[in-house]
């Protein structure tokens, strides 16, 4: 638990004075409601995308099943070896209780017990179904001249029902498989940034901005996505390069967006269409943890105070639908 090159971990008195760490912040972790704050988000033991009601139900199955040997074989074969389910998710509790013993040196709680909760659940729905299977196919041979043909049929019918259901039951999902990439959406912006030499930086509060590292392989002064508040070296200089990145893209003097530019080395500006409007900033959630400069800026939109950089228009190197590119060293002249 020793200090990174990123500086030392934060304090639970430093991230409860960081808007960051608060109700609407980026990485929000004390929360109103205790309920709230023990079971869901960053700081409870529950995941934030839960298990779907069937894997939940069928893995809850499983304890009971155990108790009926003689009605389901398959337990015999299983009882000794489905315990490491139960160690895990006290591993993953005790790893839990740690961390909020021990916060932010051990990251989040909810690390600790929102993946194994998912496989645990996984695991024990899978051998619950097969233990149920088996029974319904020992069931199935017991023959009797009366009931053998009845019972086989009963006994594919259940198979493919539940066949089906595994199978099927995912494509009811709006989303399947849930894998949360990003897709990037202004492929004319990436290939114009990716012909430029490797080391431009590029400044920006842009959303579009968190992409640019990856679809055009160029580097950003600062990004929401990149704004991870645990370590103070780290994001203490993030935070201050975010502050200065708002005071000069709606300053009204030319000359303080200039120094930004020197200060920075900044190759080239990105910008929303509706960046210059007050409605722009009260809305954008990431950006109003930064106050007061936020609210400054809003005020002087309000009042109708021109951002120096929205008249250099000469500078504009790219428009897309929604986006500008202005090029730096043509507003530092």
């Amino acid at each position: 638990m020793t200090d990174s090159s990123f500086g030392p971990i934060i304090t639970v008195d430093q991230a409860k004075s960081l808007p960051e760490f608060l109700p609407g912040g980026r990485s929000i972790f004390f929360r109103t409601y205790p309920w709230l704050f023990w079971l869901g988000g960053r700081s409870g033991i529950l995941p934030d995308m839960p298990v779907t009601p069937l894997f939940l139900c069928t893995g809850l199955l499983l304890p009971i099943l155990l108790r009926y040997p003689s009605r389901f074989p398959l337990v015999k074969e299983a009882q000794g070896k489905v315990v490491i389910l139960a160690q895990l998710m006290l591993a993953s509790l005790g790893m839990f209780a740690a961390a909020h013993i021990f916060l932010f040196r051990l990251h989040l709680p909810n690390r600790y017990t929102s993946h194994s909760y998912r496989i645990t659940i996984a695991l024990a729905a899978a051998i619950a179904l097969t233990i149920i299977l088996d029974a319904i196919l020992v069931w199935a041979q017991r023959l009797t001249k009366s009931g053998f043909a009845w019972r086989q049929v009963v006994a594919v019918g259940i198979t493919v029902l539940l066949g089906m259901a595994i199978t099927l039951y995912p494509q009811t999902w709006r989303h399947f498989p849930r894998t949360q990439y990003q897709l990037g959406q202004v492929p004319e912006l990436y290939e114009f940034l990716a012909q430029q030499p490797k080391d431009i930086l590029i400044a920006s509060v842009a959303e579009e901005a968190n992409n640019l590292p990856t679809f055009a392989q160029r580097s950003i002064l600062v990004g929401s996505e990149y704004a991870i508040p645990y370590h103070t070296g780290y994001y203490m200089q993030f935070r201050q390069r975010v502050l200065d990145l708002i005071k000069a893209q709606y300053s009204g003097n030319l000359a303080e967006v200039q120094e930004f530019i020197a200060k920075y080395n900044i190759d080239f500006w990105l910008l929303d269409l509706e960046a210059f409007t007050p409605e722009y900033l009260a809305n954008n959630q990431w950006l109003q943890q930064f106050q007061p400069v936020v609210k400054e800026a809003q005020i002087a939109l309000e009042e109708g105070i021109v951002p120096a950089l929205s008249l250099r228009e000469d500078c504009l190197v790219l428009q897309t639908e929604g986006l500008v590119v202005l090029g730096a060293e043509c507003v530092e002249n």
